[in-house]
């Protein structure tokens, strides 16, 4: 069986990647307590929401998705 549908985290891998990475940091230097590895698994699951299931990103407003995903995780993360 062919998969011709892609989910957007697959086909933006890199950019989710670094955008995870980046925030799961940032919260790691503050709250020395977290393992910053469960920071960025809880950071691909909101990732994974984001993209997949809201469908709340669109490149035709001109935001890159690595800024939009960034705060956006922040956001998710800091609740």
């Amino acid at each position: 069986m062919i998969r011709t549908h892609q989910l957007p985290t697959d086909v933006h891998f890199d950019e989710v990647k670094r955008a995870v990475e980046v925030t799961a940091a940032g919260y790691a230097r503050r709250l020395w307590w977290v393992d910053r590895a469960d920071l960025e698994n809880q950071g691909w699951l909101f990732a994974a929401e984001i993209l997949n299931k809201q469908g709340t990103y669109d490149p035709s407003v001109g935001v890159p998705l690595f800024s939009y995903l960034k705060s956006a995780l922040s956001r998710l993360v800091y609740n």
